[in-house]
């Protein structure tokens, strides 16, 4: 695999990584609020 593509993929990985993240932290907020 090229490196531009190998860039790509871990880059890609790692915002679906961050989005998930921010998910869990908004439900332990609410969970917390209720």
């Amino acid at each position: 695999m090229p490196p531009k593509l190998v860039m790509q993929t871990l880059n890609q990985l790692w915002l679906q990584l961050q989005k998930s993240n921010v998910q869990v932290a908004i439900g332990r907020y609410r969970d917390e609020q209720s």
